[in-house]
């Protein structure tokens, strides 16, 4: 007999007594499990959709094979799921259960009698006379019928309420041990109700409701263990204790009961109500897991997936989610698509998420996110712009979830056709949404670069203003440093600047992660430190390639160096798409005359460009007119790849090597709507668009550069450029007034550009005394090696501004007084500028004199130009072997001209 019964026996002894007046709270029984060999005695319960389809295949006729208490116990589960749904089917279940050969066939009365009552047919149910046959036989009932027929009449479901009659079956039902009544009767006794015909103290009642719970050792005894566990969870009638409750639900684990051992282990797992064992936790979690419980498949998936409590193992959680999600869990299946997106740059793995993904966009109610990730996929499997129908598709519909990244992808499709009545509006709305309504920072972005770079009527600088103050209050505005600005980080000057930086590294921007991380090894940062933000770098592809270029920047040493690009050939075999360029970048900067590496560049390089990447295709361009390619012919190479995915850059390439006008303005529109509204990129976009009829688009770039040009004069210039080079009298004298503010700004090339116009008597705008002021300017601000080539551009004006200029200008003083300060470059200079004005020995040999001094000073240029005054005897004394000398000298030095004038030496001795 079961190590219980004595257990038993003694509560029965020592809780004997009767009932005392009113009990205040629940009575105090320490009932604990028996000892019980673990063993699998309960029947495992299917799931319910295999219950539900094994069933409505039934034919509702034929007499099943099998244990009648096995059908019952369907009966019940597929009652318990609808009642009324499944009402005809589970009523001729229980009137087939009657006819199955059996040693015993099981009474379903009760069974019946619950089916009509959970069902809500209570007319019927008196129809049918059951209650009536029980009462009948009421003499000769079993305590479980005796409990039903005291629960009808003490609540007066379908019977008229009585509550003597009720109270009567009841103390029947309790005698002959029933758990329910005995714990009913022991509920009353505790509220203060007495009983007539019941004195049993309330803690004997519940000893002997939990005794009779336990009962015999059969398929059935984990349910009824159950709920004594769930007796002492819930503590109305016996005094709340977890531990206790927890210790009957681990003897029904042991037992088999696959729902009881997800019991324990979320008891351990939220440890709130119980102290957590982390045995007794992996135990019945995997318990639960290995007999078919998702929940716990799920749990023991998130360990391995983390690495707690168990070793680190993907693949154990991977399959954890699909056994789990395969058997109708939708969180299983979010963490398996979760789990899969982050190993997708694996082939196999990237099928299986793509799987996954459809499953969940298919589902009756799915979930918004599946729609973005998969369209995400789509382009880029497809491309940008192959993809481009297919993502709109799928992001409508997560959209109509309203899911923010569904809209934000959305919008930017939206973006390239912003001309379209009302999409620029729509794109705007749908980035707003991910912002006011699912709270994203990113959209703040998207939402200021709209409204400064794509809106159709142009630059709204109120709305860009707006966002741009709205993303730099939630410090979301990205931050772009060079070294100077990480050595200028002071904690104390500035701590907001450094608190900015952490921040944005915090959220995992690679840039400022590099930037964080280059700031910590300056000041000192602890191991400790270091190998936190390592961890941080490690697992993410972009931040590994952002750290490498940034080490690049800083320190290019031969040691950085290789390990900058050994990090990134890591990040490009994680799957960054960028990788490649920056490592064709990296080879073909640091190893020019390396043919190896040069070779691999290019390799690299052409497998970006085959990524649609117009940065590789630039990179490749010179390489490939070296060898005799057109633009053309290169485009044609890469014309695929720019059509299904191009960037910016690689649509800005295709367009400038495009005849076809259409074709052209399609290429520039995609580029628009993906570029980052940055100066250099809406310039070049407008200087695209020059080469087209487009002139109302050339306009709208070139006034969005303009809002972006500030105070940089260089902008300006770059900005009058592209308006002298669409032509027309009116874009001239737009381009003349930016010209002029440029020069204000202090930009020198605008100066040369005004020259240009001025000095021109065939332009309308020649304007000789303009020409001189800006002749003046330019020498003024000259430095001293240019002089020569403005002093011919003067001699090369028409004479009324060449005298004006020549008289105001004293160049030899202008020459003398840099020379005098010891410059190499200003003695070469002055020596140059003496010896093509001179007339007399005594220039020349002056002239002879600074040039000897420049090239003692180590200026290359001036040793080959003294070689030639030796050669030729000018203000100096011939000597073939002094000018020999200066050649090799200079040669060394790398100057092309003495290497050439010593080869052609070579060849004439």
């Amino acid at each position: 007999m079961p190590s219980f019964v004595p257990r038993l026996a003694t509560a029965l002894l020592l809780g004997s007594g009767l009932v005392s007046a009113a009990v205040a709270a629940p009575v105090e029984v320490t009932f604990l499990p028996p000892e019980i060999p673990a063993q699998e005695v309960c029947v495992a319960k299917k799931a319910d959709p295999d219950v539900v389809a094994r069933w409505q295949a039934w034919d509702g006729a034929s007499v099943p094979e099998g244990d009648p208490e096995l059908v019952l116990r369907d009966a019940r589960r597929l009652r318990d799921l609808n009642p009324t749904g499944n009402f005809e089917l589970v009523d001729k279940m229980l009137a087939i259960v009657g006819k199955m050969p059996a040693p015993k066939v099981p009474d379903t009365a009760i069974d019946r009698i619950n089916l009509y009552l959970k069902a809500g047919k209570v007319p019927q149910l008196r129809e049918t006379g059951v209650i009536d046959g029980l009462e009948a036989n009421a003499g000769g009932l079993a305590p479980k019928a005796l409990n039903l027929l005291s629960t009808l009449y003490l609540d007066g479901l379908v019977v008229k309420k009585d509550k003597e009659k009720g109270l009567g079956y009841l103390t029947r039902a309790a005698m002959g041990g029933n758990a329910d009544a005995l714990l009913r009767l022991a509920s009353m006794n505790i509220g203060g109700e007495q009983v007539p015909g019941w004195e049993l103290d309330p803690k004997l009642a519940v000893t002997m409701a939990f005794g009779a719970l336990v009962g015999k050792l059969d398929p059935e005894i984990c349910d009824r263990i159950g709920r004594i566990a769930r007796e002492y969870s819930k503590g109305l009638v016996v005094k709340q204790d977890h531990n206790i409750a927890e210790q009957w639900l681990r003897l029904a684990a042991d037992l088999g009961d696959a729902g009881a051992a997800w019991k324990v282990a979320q008891l351990h797992l939220e440890s709130e109500l119980i102290v957590k064992n982390n045995d007794n936790l992996l135990k019945y979690l995997n318990l639960a897991s290995d007999r078919g419980v998702a929940a716990a498949q799920v749990e023991l998936g998130k360990l391995y997936e983390a690495g707690a409590l168990v070793p680190e193992d993907k693949n154990k959680a991977e399959a954890l989610y699909a056994e789990a999600s395969d058997i109708g869990s939708r969180n299983a299946l979010f963490r398996l698509a979760t789990l899969l997106e982050s190993e997708q740059m694996i082939p196999d793995k990237k099928q299986a998420y793509q799987a996954r993904l459809n499953q969940l966009v298919e589902m009756s109610q799915p979930p918004g996110w599946a729609f973005s990730k998969l369209a995400k996929l789509v382009l880029t499997d497809k491309g940008r712009w192959a993809g481009e129908a297919e993502a709109k598709a799928l992001l409508e519909k997560g959209v109509a979830l309203e899911d923010a990244d569904s809209a934000q992808e959305l919008a930017f499709i939206l973006l390239r056709h912003r001309d379209e009545p009302g999409v620029f509006e729509r794109a705007t709305e749908l980035l707003s949404f991910a912002v006011t309504n699912a709270g994203k920072i990113d959209p703040m972005t998207d939402l200021r670069q709209a409204y400064l770079c794509r809106a159709p009527k142009g630059a709204d600088m109120r709305l860009a203003g707006f966002w741009q103050r709205t993303e730099d209050a939630a410090g979301n505005s990205t931050e772009f440093m060079d070294s100077d600005d990480i050595d200028a980080l002071d904690p104390d000057a500035d701590p907001l600047a450094l608190a900015k930086l952490q921040t944005h590294a915090l959220y995992g921007r690679p840039n400022s992660v590099a930037y964080y991380v280059d700031y910590l090894n300056r000041n000192g940062a602890s191991p400790e430190m270091l190998a936190f933000w390592q961890s941080r770098i490690d697992p993410v592809p972009a931040t590994i390639d952002a750290l490498a270029r940034q080490r690049l920047t800083v320190s290019p040493t031969p040691e950085v160096i290789e390990e900058s690009i050994a990090a990134l050939k890591q990040a490009r075999a994680d799957g960054l798409p960028r990788a490649a360029v920056d490592l064709g970048s990296v080879l073909l900067d640091y190893f020019p005359n390396d043919a190896e590496k040069r070779s691999e560049a290019i390799g690299y390089l052409t497998e970006a460009a085959q990524q649609g990447s117009g940065e590789a295709i630039l990179r490749l361009l010179p390489i490939m007119q070296a060898e005799g390619f057109s633009d053309a012919e290169l485009l044609a190479q890469y014309q695929q790849a720019i059509e299904q995915r191009g960037d910016a850059d690689a649509l800005i390439f295709a367009a400038s090597n495009t005849k076809d006008e259409a074709q052209r303005h399609d290429y520039l529109y995609r580029a628009a709507s993906v570029v980052d509204c940055t100066f250099e990129n809406t310039i070049k976009l407008a200087g695209a668009f020059v080469a087209t009829e487009d002139d109302s688009e050339t306009e709208h770039w070139l006034q969005v550069s303009l809002r972006l040009a500030g105070e940089d004069g260089w902008r300006h210039t770059a900005i009058a450029d592209r308006y002298m080079a669409m032509g027309g009298e009116e874009r001239a004298k737009t381009a003349i007034e930016l010209f002029d503010q440029a020069v204000a700004l202090g930009d020198d090339t605008a100066v040369s550009r005004l020259v240009k116009i001025y000095a021109d008597p065939d332009s309308e705008d020649y304007a000789p005394t303009k020409a001189v002021a800006m002749f003046k300017r330019m020498i003024d601000s000259a430095q001293v090696a240019d002089l020569g080539k403005i002093r011919d551009k003067v001699l090369k004006a028409p004479p009324a501004i060449q005298t004006a200029v020549m008289e105001e200008v004293d160049w030899s003083a202008r020459y003398a007084a840099a020379a005098a300060s010891g410059d190499a470059v200003a003695m070469r200079e002055l020596a140059l500028y003496l010896r093509s004005t001179g007339t007399t020995v005594a220039e020349a040999r002056d002239a002879s004199s600074w040039l000897k001094r420049a090239a003692e000073g180590g200026d290359a240029i001036a040793m080959v130009e003294l070689a030639k005054a030796y050669a030729m005897g000018i203000g100096i004394e011939p000597s073939i072997q002094e000018a020999t000398v200066l050649l090799k000298d200079a040669a060394g030095l790398g100057n092309p001209e003495a290497q050439r004038l010593l080869a052609s030496m070579a060849v004439e001795n």
